[in-house]
């Protein structure tokens, strides 16, 4: 049901392409440090 609201898909796909990123791509723009990052997943 999600998938098929192109509103919802959009934001879903923004937000993987935000976090989906390795840690060391995505921990410069992030506000968090990298090893709690890290400890995080």
């Amino acid at each position: 049901a999600r998938e098929r609201n192109p509103y919802l898909a959009a934001l879903r796909r923004a937000t993987y392409a935000a976090w989906d990123p390795p840690g060391p791509v995505a921990a410069p723009a992030s506000p968090a440090p990298a090893p709690l990052e890290g400890s995080a997943r």
